[in-house]
């Protein structure tokens, strides 16, 4: 069955630092052949991670595809969040907002 994944990434679209990584991760977790539909939300910082623009691609992604499931996935980084409450308690929320909508948060 055909998969789209929607990843949802803190970069913009022409900066795009973190595709090596994400694509590495994507390998070992998913065997990425022509099933798989790779897409990309570019949020420009994590706390656009539920902006009306990123909800509004998130949404047109998934309408176009309707050739087997979707997931949405958020990249996010969490660099010293154990050290920082403001990142701690902003993952907290992004966590939140992933699991009310059904989404994934890596």
């Amino acid at each position: 069955m055909a998969i789209q994944l929607i990843l949802c990434v803190e970069t913009n679209k022409k900066a795009d630092t973190d595709s090596i990584y994400i694509t590495e991760a994507l390998n070992h977790y998913f065997k990425i052949d022509n099933t798989v539909n790779i897409n990309k939300v570019f949020m420009g910082t994590k706390t656009k991670y539920k902006s009306k623009d990123v909800v509004k691609d998130i949404n047109e992604k998934i309408r176009l595809y309707s050739f087997g499931e979707t997931k949405v996935i958020y990249c996010i980084d969490t660099d010293n969040f154990e050290a920082n409450q403001e990142h701690d308690n902003q993952l907290k929320e992004i966590s939140k907002y992933c699991s009310d909508n059904h989404y994934d948060l890596v």
